[in-house]
Protein backbone atom coordinates (compact mmCIF):
# COMPACT_ATOMS: atom_id res chain seq x y z
CA UNK A 1 0.00 0.00 0.00
CA UNK A 2 1.11 3.60 -0.74
CA UNK A 3 0.26 7.01 0.44
CA UNK A 4 -1.17 9.40 -2.12
CA UNK A 5 -1.62 13.21 -1.61
CA UNK A 6 -3.03 15.41 -4.21
CA UNK A 7 -3.58 19.10 -4.41
CA UNK A 8 -7.20 20.17 -5.02
CA UNK A 9 -8.43 23.93 -4.59
CA UNK A 10 -5.07 24.40 -2.39
CA UNK A 11 -6.31 21.31 -0.02
CA UNK A 12 -4.45 18.40 0.34
CA UNK A 13 -6.43 15.13 -0.05
CA UNK A 14 -4.91 11.89 1.65
CA UNK A 15 -5.21 8.97 -0.27
CA UNK A 16 -3.77 5.23 -0.15
CA UNK A 17 -3.27 3.15 -3.43
CA UNK A 18 -3.25 -0.43 -3.49
CA UNK A 19 -1.79 -1.49 -6.93
CA UNK A 20 -0.90 -5.30 -7.05
CA UNK A 21 1.87 -5.97 -10.14
CA UNK A 22 0.65 -6.79 -13.33
CA UNK A 23 -3.36 -5.05 -12.28
CA UNK A 24 -4.86 -3.89 -15.30
CA UNK A 25 -8.16 -2.46 -13.02
CA UNK A 26 -8.36 -0.35 -10.53
CA UNK A 27 -11.32 1.18 -8.03
CA UNK A 28 -11.53 4.54 -6.80
CA UNK A 29 -13.42 4.27 -3.77
CA UNK A 30 -15.50 7.10 -2.20
CA UNK A 31 -16.30 6.89 1.31
CA UNK A 32 -19.63 7.60 3.19
CA UNK A 33 -20.84 10.93 5.15
CA UNK A 34 -19.12 11.47 8.79
CA UNK A 35 -17.03 8.35 7.39
CA UNK A 36 -13.00 7.88 6.09
CA UNK A 37 -10.95 6.38 3.67
CA UNK A 38 -10.91 3.69 6.16
CA UNK A 39 -14.50 3.45 6.74
CA UNK A 40 -16.61 2.00 9.54
CA UNK A 41 -14.88 -0.87 11.30
CA UNK A 42 -12.27 -0.75 8.06
CA UNK A 43 -15.09 -1.51 5.12
CA UNK A 44 -12.59 0.32 2.59
CA UNK A 45 -9.17 -1.53 3.71
CA UNK A 46 -10.59 -4.74 4.05
CA UNK A 47 -12.68 -4.18 0.06
CA UNK A 48 -8.98 -3.22 -1.16
CA UNK A 49 -7.05 -6.39 0.62
CA UNK A 50 -9.62 -8.78 -1.02
CA UNK A 51 -9.28 -7.10 -4.17
CA UNK A 52 -5.64 -6.73 -3.88
CA UNK A 53 -5.34 -10.67 -3.28
CA UNK A 54 -7.61 -10.84 -6.76
CA UNK A 55 -5.28 -9.10 -8.71
CA UNK A 56 -7.01 -5.93 -8.72
CA UNK A 57 -5.89 -2.53 -8.04
CA UNK A 58 -7.94 0.02 -5.70
CA UNK A 59 -7.67 4.23 -4.81
CA UNK A 60 -9.64 5.66 -1.72
CA UNK A 61 -9.50 9.12 -1.01
CA UNK A 62 -10.81 11.07 2.38
CA UNK A 63 -12.79 14.07 1.17
CA UNK A 64 -11.95 17.74 1.84
CA UNK A 65 -12.44 17.76 5.77
CA UNK A 66 -12.54 13.52 6.48
CA UNK A 67 -9.96 11.87 7.58
CA UNK A 68 -6.25 13.28 7.25
CA UNK A 69 -7.58 15.21 4.07
CA UNK A 70 -7.54 19.02 4.59
CA UNK A 71 -10.49 21.04 4.72
CA UNK A 72 -13.31 21.72 7.34
CA UNK A 73 -16.18 19.33 7.71
CA UNK A 74 -18.39 21.88 8.28
CA UNK A 75 -17.77 22.89 4.39
CA UNK A 76 -18.62 19.73 3.06
CA UNK A 77 -21.42 19.59 0.62
CA UNK A 78 -22.64 17.12 -2.27
CA UNK A 79 -21.50 19.58 -4.41
CA UNK A 80 -18.16 19.98 -3.21
CA UNK A 81 -17.72 15.88 -3.30
CA UNK A 82 -19.18 16.24 -7.13
CA UNK A 83 -15.87 18.32 -7.87
CA UNK A 84 -13.15 16.79 -5.66
CA UNK A 85 -14.75 13.01 -7.63
CA UNK A 86 -14.12 14.65 -11.47
CA UNK A 87 -10.90 16.14 -10.03
CA UNK A 88 -9.11 12.45 -8.77
CA UNK A 89 -10.76 10.67 -11.95
CA UNK A 90 -8.90 13.31 -14.03
CA UNK A 91 -5.66 12.94 -12.07
CA UNK A 92 -5.86 9.09 -11.51
CA UNK A 93 -5.91 8.93 -15.13
CA UNK A 94 -3.02 10.75 -15.52
CA UNK A 95 -1.08 8.93 -13.20
CA UNK A 96 -2.39 5.84 -13.99
CA UNK A 97 -2.71 5.28 -17.45
CA UNK A 98 -1.78 2.01 -17.35
CA UNK A 99 -5.26 0.87 -15.53
CA UNK A 100 -8.51 1.04 -16.54
CA UNK A 101 -10.23 3.35 -13.91
CA UNK A 102 -13.83 2.24 -12.50
CA UNK A 103 -15.45 4.24 -9.81
CA UNK A 104 -17.34 3.23 -6.62
CA UNK A 105 -19.44 4.95 -4.01
CA UNK A 106 -20.71 3.63 -0.62
CA UNK A 107 -23.71 5.31 1.00
CA UNK A 108 -23.07 9.33 0.75
CA UNK A 109 -19.98 8.70 -1.82
CA UNK A 110 -22.58 6.55 -3.85
CA UNK A 111 -25.02 9.28 -4.27
CA UNK A 112 -21.73 11.49 -5.25
CA UNK A 113 -20.01 8.83 -7.64
CA UNK A 114 -24.27 8.72 -9.60
CA UNK A 115 -24.23 12.54 -9.37
CA UNK A 116 -20.68 12.61 -10.81
CA UNK A 117 -21.03 10.50 -13.63
CA UNK A 118 -24.64 11.59 -14.33
CA UNK A 119 -23.40 15.22 -15.26
CA UNK A 120 -19.58 14.44 -16.48
CA UNK A 121 -18.83 15.58 -19.41
CA UNK A 122 -18.03 13.27 -22.39
CA UNK A 123 -13.85 13.43 -22.02
CA UNK A 124 -14.60 12.65 -18.38
CA UNK A 125 -16.96 9.81 -19.35
CA UNK A 126 -14.54 8.03 -21.13
CA UNK A 127 -11.76 8.21 -18.74
CA UNK A 128 -14.27 5.79 -16.51
CA UNK A 129 -14.75 2.02 -17.55
CA UNK A 130 -18.03 2.07 -14.92
CA UNK A 131 -19.70 2.68 -12.05
CA UNK A 132 -20.77 0.87 -8.70
CA UNK A 133 -23.05 2.45 -6.10
CA UNK A 134 -23.60 0.60 -2.87
CA UNK A 135 -26.55 1.56 -0.93
CA UNK A 136 -26.54 4.88 -2.54
CA UNK A 137 -27.86 7.36 0.04
CA UNK A 138 -30.76 8.82 -1.93
CA UNK A 139 -32.68 9.20 0.80
CA UNK A 140 -30.06 12.16 1.98
CA UNK A 141 -32.21 14.99 2.45
CA UNK A 142 -34.10 12.55 5.19
CA UNK A 143 -31.78 10.86 6.92
CA UNK A 144 -29.59 14.12 7.38
CA UNK A 145 -32.20 15.89 9.40
CA UNK A 146 -33.24 12.70 11.04
CA UNK A 147 -29.37 12.34 12.72
CA UNK A 148 -29.96 16.03 13.75
CA UNK A 149 -33.15 15.49 15.51
CA UNK A 150 -31.83 12.07 16.97
CA UNK A 151 -28.70 12.29 17.98
CA UNK A 152 -27.18 15.70 17.43
CA UNK A 153 -26.79 19.10 19.23
CA UNK A 154 -27.53 22.44 17.43
CA UNK A 155 -24.77 24.84 17.12
CA UNK A 156 -25.34 28.46 17.87
CA UNK A 157 -24.57 29.34 14.35
CA UNK A 158 -27.07 27.00 12.96
CA UNK A 159 -25.18 23.44 12.36
CA UNK A 160 -25.21 20.90 14.39
CA UNK A 161 -22.44 18.63 16.32
CA UNK A 162 -22.60 14.87 15.33
CA UNK A 163 -20.46 12.81 17.01
CA UNK A 164 -17.72 15.64 17.65
CA UNK A 165 -18.34 16.77 13.82
CA UNK A 166 -19.89 20.39 12.86
CA UNK A 167 -22.21 19.41 9.97
CA UNK A 168 -22.30 23.13 8.58
CA UNK A 169 -25.15 25.17 7.20
CA UNK A 170 -23.65 24.78 3.60
CA UNK A 171 -24.90 21.17 3.75
CA UNK A 172 -27.78 21.78 5.04
CA UNK A 173 -28.81 24.79 3.01
CA UNK A 174 -27.70 22.82 -0.61
CA UNK A 175 -30.27 19.81 1.02
CA UNK A 176 -33.03 21.77 1.78
CA UNK A 177 -34.14 22.39 -2.13
CA UNK A 178 -31.72 19.13 -3.24
CA UNK A 179 -33.13 16.55 -5.79
CA UNK A 180 -31.14 12.89 -4.77
CA UNK A 181 -32.85 11.57 -7.96
CA UNK A 182 -32.17 13.96 -10.74
CA UNK A 183 -31.09 13.30 -13.74
CA UNK A 184 -30.01 9.95 -12.56
CA UNK A 185 -31.90 7.93 -15.48
CA UNK A 186 -29.05 9.80 -17.49
CA UNK A 187 -26.24 7.97 -16.42
CA UNK A 188 -24.70 5.79 -19.81
CA UNK A 189 -21.93 3.90 -18.12
CA UNK A 190 -22.35 -0.10 -16.98
CA UNK A 191 -23.95 0.35 -13.40
CA UNK A 192 -23.52 -1.43 -10.76
CA UNK A 193 -26.25 -1.18 -7.88
CA UNK A 194 -25.44 -3.28 -4.49
CA UNK A 195 -27.90 -3.19 -0.90
CA UNK A 196 -28.08 -5.06 1.88
CA UNK A 197 -31.01 -6.54 2.54
CA UNK A 198 -31.11 -5.18 5.94
CA UNK A 199 -29.96 -1.62 5.44
CA UNK A 200 -31.75 0.38 8.14
CA UNK A 201 -30.18 3.75 7.13
CA UNK A 202 -30.66 3.16 3.61
CA UNK A 203 -34.18 1.87 2.13
CA UNK A 204 -33.01 -0.66 -0.50
CA UNK A 205 -36.24 -0.07 -1.89
CA UNK A 206 -34.66 2.55 -3.53
CA UNK A 207 -32.12 1.07 -4.75
CA UNK A 208 -34.30 -1.58 -6.69
CA UNK A 209 -36.11 1.49 -7.83
CA UNK A 210 -33.20 3.30 -9.26
CA UNK A 211 -31.81 -0.14 -11.04
CA UNK A 212 -35.57 0.05 -12.55
CA UNK A 213 -34.95 3.56 -13.85
CA UNK A 214 -31.57 3.66 -15.55
CA UNK A 215 -31.56 1.67 -18.71
CA UNK A 216 -29.13 -1.72 -18.73
CA UNK A 217 -27.97 -1.19 -14.86
CA UNK A 218 -27.75 -4.29 -12.83
CA UNK A 219 -28.85 -4.60 -9.42
CA UNK A 220 -27.57 -7.26 -6.43
CA UNK A 221 -28.93 -7.39 -3.25
CA UNK A 222 -26.64 -9.25 0.00
CA UNK A 223 -29.01 -11.30 1.93
CA UNK A 224 -28.91 -10.45 5.58
CA UNK A 225 -26.43 -7.55 5.13
CA UNK A 226 -26.87 -4.20 7.05
CA UNK A 227 -25.56 -0.73 6.02
CA UNK A 228 -22.52 -1.21 6.65
CA UNK A 229 -22.09 -4.98 5.62
CA UNK A 230 -21.05 -5.58 9.20
CA UNK A 231 -20.48 -9.10 8.83
CA UNK A 232 -17.45 -10.89 7.33
CA UNK A 233 -19.37 -13.12 5.31
CA UNK A 234 -21.76 -10.45 3.77
CA UNK A 235 -17.88 -8.32 3.28
CA UNK A 236 -16.51 -10.99 1.23
CA UNK A 237 -19.51 -11.51 -0.61
CA UNK A 238 -19.81 -7.83 -1.57
CA UNK A 239 -15.98 -7.90 -2.63
CA UNK A 240 -16.44 -10.59 -4.53
CA UNK A 241 -19.51 -9.18 -6.29
CA UNK A 242 -17.62 -6.33 -7.41
CA UNK A 243 -14.30 -7.73 -8.93
CA UNK A 244 -16.51 -10.00 -10.31
CA UNK A 245 -18.32 -6.86 -12.00
CA UNK A 246 -15.19 -5.13 -12.73
CA UNK A 247 -13.66 -7.90 -14.48
CA UNK A 248 -17.10 -8.97 -16.50
CA UNK A 249 -16.96 -4.95 -17.76
CA UNK A 250 -13.04 -5.05 -18.20
CA UNK A 251 -13.44 -7.84 -21.04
Amino acid sequence: MDTLKLNWNGLDLIGSAHIPAGASDAVLMLHGFTGSRIEFTYLFVDLSRQWEAQNLASFRFDFPGCGESDGEFAQMTVAQQIAVTEFLITQLRVLYPQLRLHVLGFSMGGLVALHTLARAPRDLLAAVTSLCAIAPALNITEVVPQQAAAIAKPLPHGGFDLLGMEVGMPLLSELASFDAWARLDQIMLPLLIVHGELDAVVPVADSAALAQQIAGASFAQIDAADHVFAQIGHRRLLANTVAQWVISQAT
